[in-house]
């Protein structure tokens, strides 16, 4: 009898669909991979031209050394009209010393844009303290503090009982309330 000896001259079925199937897997990582980094680095080049809208805003700030009106509070960008800005100034309180016209004034700068292709906001904030900013013209003083700011049990009872001496208390919408002076009372 005589054998036959079977000649393999190309792949099977299932050695084809495999090898299909693995080189499928591969070139799919590679392009999952490919389009994350390039994500990554959109998103990394949007953070820094928002930075630079961000600094640029702060820049204006530090050369004018006076609070802005509240029209240049926020605003788009003028040199990249893709991101929108909001200044927000405030004073700031360190180590349970209470809020006074003397406090530095922190200012943040806030810059978002608006994914495309998410339909969702992004952004960065800025953040320098400043000792001390020119008022703008007809108020006494740069970034009042806001009487919702203050918290009368927050502060040491010396400086509550000396508001209270003054006249002065927080009334339920946070906002003072000047009471009558007791010797006005007796001047009567």
């Amino acid at each position: 009898m005589r054998h036959h000896k079977k000649l393999r001259n190309g792949f099977t079925l299932i050695e084809v669909v495999v090898s299909v199937a693995i080189l499928a897997f591969l070139l799919t990582s590679g392009f999952v991979a490919y389009e994350r980094t390039v994500d990554r680095i959109r998103a990394q080049m949007l953070e820094e031209r928002a930075l630079s809208v961000a600094q640029r805003q702060m820049e204006m700030l530090i050369a004018s050394g006076q609070e802005p009106n509240s029209i240049d509070l926020n605003g788009i960008d003028e040199d990249d009209p893709f991101f929108s800005w909001r200044m927000d100034l405030r004073r700031e309180t360190f180590g349970g010393v209470p809020l006074t016209l003397a406090s530095p004034i922190k200012a943040t700068i806030t810059v978002e844009w608006e994914e495309e292709q998410l339909f969702e906001k992004s952004g960065i904030e800025l953040t320098r303290y400043y000792a001390a900013l020119d008022p703008v013209s007809g108020s006494d003083v740069a970034v009042p503090i806001q009487p919702a700011e203050i918290d009368m049990d927050a502060l040491p009872d010396d400086i509550r009982k000396f508001l209270e001496d003054a006249g002065i208390q927080m009334g339920p919408d946070g906002k003072p309330v000047f009471l009558p002076s007791p010797e006005l009372d007796n001047e009567e």
